[in-house]
């Protein structure tokens, strides 16, 4: 999927798991940051 259907009860679920995944990453590179995730907004504290 390129895009999550609206109105899909899970889209908020799949997206977050999908952010989660991709960020990995980011979060291992850099343990001192705080990154949260809530639905489709992101929180990075430094």
């Amino acid at each position: 999927w390129k895009v999550l259907p609206q109105g899909f009860k899970n889209s908020p679920t799949l997206f977050d798991e999908a952010l989660h995944h991709d960020l990995a990453d980011f979060r291992i590179r850099h343990p001192s940051l705080i990154l949260l995730q809530y639905m489709d907004d992101l929180l990075l504290a430094a």
